[in-house]
Formats: structure tokens, C-alpha cells, sequence
């Protein structure tokens, strides 16, 4: 029997029902990248019907909508987190936890961010890496774990989050506030393969410098150039692939625009992008304009924090077992005299966040600007050789052959800081470039049948 099959064997059982609903996964993966899900808080959970936004309540209703169609009970978190359970209540459950909520599309795309378009065995948009595909394969997994009937010691259900993106995770804890029952492990599919061991320390700070006001001569007899505005950035955890500057006369018409193109990428590997608002405080501090302290200030700033990804110029570059430090200047804003650059930093556990923030100011000191720590959330650590993460490096090792990539710690912020005894678990591979939060994100079918399977066997191990 399947069930009494050895660690050493995949359970064809499984993995034959998941090829049947190939066609059905890829359809549903298209419409729901096809729901443009950016989250945004726009009211209290608990006290607002869309607390984050109407496209990620309607990814969470498409989730819950499909787990009613395949007969599984639905639980609602106030609109913001569900469970589906694909089981017979157990004393005891593993689980699943992905999210549907997407950073912003910005950048330009060969195909619609949320076309959910299909090119040659491809699969293109918004989510298909992080993490709609996923959801959808862990969804499947379990399906066919059910389907096949095979006896389970453990109930097997997921969790869908529909607001990961800004680093916080409050439909998570939402869901640990009122679910009668936590799973007591699981997987995370939002980070890399064999598993991903640990997760750094995530700090948002902002500098900001106001203008003390312009001294109209000097804008007269030395360049005539008065600063209007900055923008750049989409998502503080984003290379940022765009940023602009302009510039008017003491008439208030628009004299000079300066604009940077860059190349995206997800905040914990920058330097794997090109940051565009780095490019554009490069040009702009080799001008002169008004407001003078603006533009001195600025001029500080490329030594600091353009010319290094790991936060070298602000003296936070550290580096341990878990990584090293990396500070991605996400979003820049100057308007009315006011102008802020938020930063996000994964920092390795041998830097504590209150000694970041104070090396910070440290290098600060003099320039004008001040420095506000606007996030701060706790990494964590598992022990490869301790269950689940065991098994689940087991069964990708059995899966792929792969037996050359080892456990690593990252940058990313998952939902396993939160969940205890959960391991972030694919679906991205260490040999080839990260996916998430940049253009033309996509996902091959094949790569999509094949994750779900290694989820369906891992699943199902923990669960037997």
C-alpha cells in the first residue's frame, strides 16, 4: 500500500492525482494573478469590511470560494485571513500558510502584470512566484492528499493571508487571535529550496530633512533652479526601477526634469537591481539649487547609502551564519519642503536593531538629517536537523536530486516569524535568480506541477 511505502519513495498515488488537475491548477492560478491584489490599509480589521483594500478581499473570497467548491469547511477571519480544513477534524493538524496580496506592478512587462497570460508553457503576472502560485500548489497538494484516500494521523489545513507585503503581517495575527486551533507545524511556500533556515532581522527607517526656506539670491545669480519635487519607488521592499526630480524658476514653471531608469528587485537581494533613486541622488548632488540645505544635504548622501547595498557607507555591514546585511533604499518623497527616503535592511542576528539605529545616526550626524526606525520585526531560526524541517529537506533532496544545496538563511520576511514550527519552504531554487517583486514575473507550468508535488509528499509525511 501507498501508505506503507518507505522515506526513500515519492507516492505516485498523489502525484498521478495532481497531474489530472494540471489544466484546472493553471486556469485557476490565471484568474486569480487575474485580481490586481496590492494590499493598502484603509481601516481597522475587524471594524471595516475591506480593511486592506477590495482586491485583496476579493483574492481571499476566490480562495475561499474554490475550497467551498472542492467541499472543504471555510473559516473567515473578518475578511483579512481564511482556513480551509481538508480533513477530518484530528486532535492535531499540519499546515500550509501562503498569502494573495502582491507588491505594486511597476517597471515595464512584456506581457499585463495581471493578465495572468500564458506563453509557451509559461505562466505570466503578478504573484505567480509570490506567492498566488504557491497558494494554488500547496491548495492542490492537499486536495490530492485527500483524494487519494491514504489514512492520515494528522489533519492537514491552509492558511491564506491577504496582507504579507508590508512586513507586519496583521491578518496573521488576526487569524492566531481567533482560530480555535493552530496547526502545530507546517511549511511556508515563500522562500527558497531545501528550506530556509533562518530569516533576518527587518528594519524600515526613514531620513528626513526639512528646509529651513530658500535664500532667493543665491537661486538668482547661481542657477536660477528651485527644487519642486522627488518621487521614486514603488514598495519600500523593492528596488526601486524609477525616480524623478523637478525643477521650476521663481515663476513656478518647470524648468529641468531629471529621470532615472533602474531594474527591480525583491529588498533582500538589491544587488540583484539597479536602484534608480540611487542613480538620481548621484545627479542631483552634482547640482545647485535652492533650497540651498536641501541641496547640501543631498550632497552627503551618495557616499552613505548609493554606492553599497549592504549599508557599508552607514557602518551597519555585518555578517554571520545568517547572511549579511543588506539596506535598500525603497521610496524617496520631496514635497513642500519636507523630504523623505525610507529604507528597508535585513540585518544578520548578530546586529540588534537598537545598535543598527544607532550607527545610523551615527553616520547622520551633521547632515541635516533625522533618522526614525518605522518597522522593526524579529528574525527567527530553525534547526535543520530538527522535525519538519528534516523531512522537508528530505523529500526535495528524493524529489530533484539535489543534494548539493544546503539550508541557508535570507532576507525575506515570511509568515514563519509568526507561525511557530513553520519552515519556509520553495518555491524558489538557489542556482538561478529570484523572481519576486520584479518584472515579468512568471512561473512555467512544469515548474508549477512539480512544486506541487514535492508540497503533496512533504504534506503528506508530516501528516501520516
Amino acid at each position: 500500500m501507498e501508505s506503507e511505502k518507505g522515506n526513500g519513495e515519492m507516492n505516485e498515488k498523489i502525484a498521478a492525482i495532481l497531474d489530472g488537475y494540471r489544466d484546472e491548477m493553471v486556469e485557476k492560478l490565471q484568474e486569480i494573478i487575474r485580481i490586481e491584489s496590492v494590499a493598502v490599509m484603509e481601516g481597522e480589521v475587524g471594524k471595516c469590511d475591506a480593511p486592506f483594500g477590495e482586491g485583496p478581499k476579493k483574492a481571499l473570497e476566490y480562495m475561499m470560494e474554490l475550497g467551498k467548491e472542492k467541499g472543504f469547511d471555510v473559516t473567515n477571519y473578518d475578511n483579512v485571513a481564511c482556513q480551509l480544513d481538508f480533513g477530518e477534524r484530528k486532535d492535531d493538524a499540519v499546515g500550509t500558510v501562503g498569502h494573495v496580496d502582491v507588491v505594486p506592478a511597476g517597471g515595464e512587462w512584456k506581457y499585463p502584470p495581471y493578465g495572468g497570460e500564458l506563453h509557451d508553457g509559461v505562466i505570466y503576472g503578478r504573484g505567480a512566484i509570490d506567492d498566488k502560485g504557491p497558494t494554488i500548489a500547496t491548495f492542490y497538494a492537499a486536495l490530492a492528499i485527500r483524494e487519494s484516500g491514504l489514512p492520515l494521523s494528522r489533519n492537514i489545513v491552509q492558511i491564506v493571508g491577504s496582507y504579507e507585503e508590508g512586513g507586519y503581517f496583521p491578518c496573521l495575527h488576526r487569524y492566531l487571535e481567533k482560530a480555535e486551533r493552530i496547526p502545530s507545524c507546517g511549511i511556508v511556500p515563500d522562500s527558497f529550496f531545501p528550506i530556509c533556515f533562518s530569516e533576518k532581522h527587518f528594519v524600515n527607517t526613514r531620513f528626513t530633512m526639512m528646509t529651513a526656506g530658500m535664500d532667493a539670491g543665491t537661486q538668482d545669480e547661481k542657477t536660477g533652479l528651485i527644487l519642486k519635487s522627488i518621487r521614486g519607488g514603488d514598495a519600500i521592499n523593492i528596488v526601486p526601477s524609477w525616480a524623478e526630480a523637478i525643477f521650476t524658476d521663481s515663476q513656478g514653471n518647470e524648468v529641468k526634469r531629471v529621470k532615472t531608469t533602474g531594474v527591480p528587485a525583491h529588498a533582500s537581494t538589491p544587488e540583484q537591481g539597479k536602484n534608480a533613486i540611487a542613480m538620481l541622488l548621484e545627479e542631483l548632488a552634482q547640482m545647485d539649487y535652492e533650497p540651498r540645505d536641501i541641496c547640501e544635504g543631498i550632497k552627503l548622501l551618495p557616499p552613505l547609502v548609493c554606492r553599497d547595498v549592504t549599508g557599508e557607507g552607514l557602518g551597519i555591514r555585518e555578517k554571520d551564519e545568517t547572511g549579511e546585511s543588506t539596506n535598500n533604499m525603497g521610496l524617496i518623497s520631496y514635497e513642500n519642503g519636507k523630504l523623505d527616503i525610507d529604507f528597508n535592511a535585513r540585518l544578520p542576528f548578530s546586529l540588534e536593531t537598537e545598535d543598527m539605529v544607532g550607527r545610523v545616526k551615527k553616520a547622520l550626524a551633521g547632515t541635516g538629517f533625522s533618522v526614525e526606525m518605522t518597522l522593526n520585526i524579529e528574525g527567527f531560526r530553525v534547526d535543520p536537523q530538527q522535525e519538519p524541517a528534516k523531512t522537508l529537506i528530505e523529500v526535495y533532496r528524493e524529489a530533484t536530486g539535489d543534494n548539493e544545496s544546503k539550508p541557508f538563511a535570507n532576507g525575506s520576511g515570511s509568515y514563519a516569524r509568526v507561525l511557530k514550527d513553520f519552515v519556509p519552504y520553495g518555491m524558489a531554487l538557489q542556482n538561478e535568480p529570484l523572481l519576486f517583486h520584479v518584472e515579468n514575473e512568471s512561473i512555467s507550468v512544469d515548474r508549477l506541477m512539480s512544486v506541487a508535488k514535492i508540497y503533496a509528499e512533504a504534506l503528506y509525511r508530516l501528516a501520516r
